[in-house]
């Protein structure tokens, strides 16, 4: 599958990347015509002289977070991974992505400069990692039967996996396009098995779920999301925003007194589309630094919030980096 999804061209080897040359017939025989071929988020250019190109990075395979507002409903939708790659232009700070799986069980993971996590954090359900969805039935904690298995709050999938296939999203089209190997053929995928701390299945429509990627470096890179898909017929959402400074709150140190403040935290607010709030709020996550790296220690914090000089607070934060309680001190 090519970035435009319009060519079927063959080569030797496993890797496009590497290929000594492309042809249009699996025989190898027909060598394939002058122009720019894409797969795998690279291109290369066939000469007029049969001459072809060293890889090179393909941005037609790459959203720019400046327009990544990912929107996927389609009652049809197959289960699998769903992969799609933004680009992160240059610029410090924090990427804020807000996922809904809104029925469905799903479960959104990024990566990122060596980074991999699938933590989120909501208004209404607070802190939750892995699959989350609507369920069928309250049994088990919330239980949701499909593609051959059953997974639950409770028990996860009792190792149970879910079979599908990989899909990877085209910007031509603006859809998601099954995945093929070097002959053509679909790539498979076994989902999980999952365990009950990787399951949050809720009674009605999840809502959108935040989480932070932290970007300290300056340079442009890419961020890597894939989307896990355990049933058939799903809908999910994915909003991307470019990286930027974390909310910036005057602070006392863990445990310190109600005024006494010498530092700063960062927060990234659950209830907006961005992260930015000029306030804080229960199930927001808190980090030590404005892009967010290091998650705030668990404990009680004293801080200022509110515009001009601010109110005195006490903001309590978990071990998982959410507030967990505001209150005027």
């Amino acid at each position: 599958m090519a970035c435009n999804n319009s060519t079927l061209v063959y080569w030797a080897g496993n890797d496009f990347a590497t290929a000594p040359q492309l042809y249009q017939n699996s025989t190898l025989t027909t060598l394939a015509p002058p122009g720019l071929y894409s797969f795998g988020g690279v291109y290369r250019i066939m000469s007029a002289t049969n001459v072809l190109s060293p890889p090179i990075k393909c941005p037609a395979c790459l959203i720019d977070c400046a327009s990544a507002s990912i929107v996927r409903m389609s009652g049809s939708t197959s289960p699998g991974s769903y992969f799609l790659n933004v680009n992160l232009t240059s610029g410090a700070g924090a990427v804020i992505l807000r996922f809904n799986p809104n029925t469905t069980p799903s479960q959104l993971t990024w990566t990122h400069d060596g980074l991999t996590a699938s933590e989120y954090s909501s208004v209404t359900h607070g802190y939750k990692q892995g699959v989350i969805g609507q369920y069928f039935s309250a049994a088990d904690g919330g239980t949701y039967t499909c593609n051959g298995g059953v997974i639950t709050s409770n028990s996860g999938s009792n190792s149970q996996t879910f079979p599908g296939f990989e899909y990877e999203y085209e910007t031509v089209s603006g859809n998601f396009v099954p995945k093929e190997d070097n002959i053509g053929n679909l790539i498979p995928v076994n989902l999980g098995p999952y365990n009950a701390s990787q399951v949050d299945l809720f009674s009605g429509v999840p809502g959108y779920f935040t989480m932070v990627v932290p970007k300290p470096n300056v340079p442009e890179s890419i961020l890597n999301l894939r989307v896990d898909v355990i049933c058939p017929n799903a809908d999910f959402f994915i909003d991307v925003n470019c990286a930027r400074a974390l909310n910036s709150f005057t602070a006392g140190v863990v445990g310190g007194g109600c005024g006494v403040y010498s530092t700063n935290i960062f927060t990234a607010s659950v209830a907006t589309a961005t992260g930015v709030s000029t306030t804080i709020g229960v199930n927001d996550w808190a980090f030590v630094d404005v892009n967010g790296v290091t998650q705030l220690p668990a404990g009680r914090y004293p801080v200022l919030i509110g515009p001009g000089a601010g109110v005195n607070h006490f903001v309590d934060v978990d071990s998982n980096g959410i507030v967990t309680a505001v209150a005027a001190c």
